[in-house]
């Protein structure tokens, strides 16, 4: 039997800066659930929250990859990467959080 997935999508602004993502992704987390999803849709980056969880006690620390490898941060795991727009280009983003149950 499938298990039904709860998600709920947040478009952003494709000229948005990574500071504007970051704040949008933070926000929503706090009401939707934790991020599990960066992409875009062809014009602008959509965040993607499981809705069938509890929001994280921490926020989702969103970073620019490095050559296109998401690199975690100590003490971070990789929830996620993709491609999204910051300030209107096209570019490799990926989402870590604390470890999560």
């Amino acid at each position: 039997m499938a298990t039904a997935v709860h998600v709920s999508a947040v478009s952003v602004p494709a000229a948005s800066s990574l500071e504007d993502i970051q704040t949008a992704c933070a926000s929503s987390e706090a009401i939707l659930g934790p991020l599990m999803a960066i992409g875009n849709n062809r014009t602008d980056t959509v965040l993607t929250f499981d809705t069938g969880k509890r929001p994280p006690d921490d926020e989702t620390v969103i970073q620019q990859t490095v050559g296109g490898t998401p690199i975690a941060p100590p003490g971070l795991t990789l929830v996620c990467s993709g491609h999204a727009f910051v300030t209107g280009q096209l570019t490799m983003l990926a989402g870590f959080a604390k470890p999560r149950g």
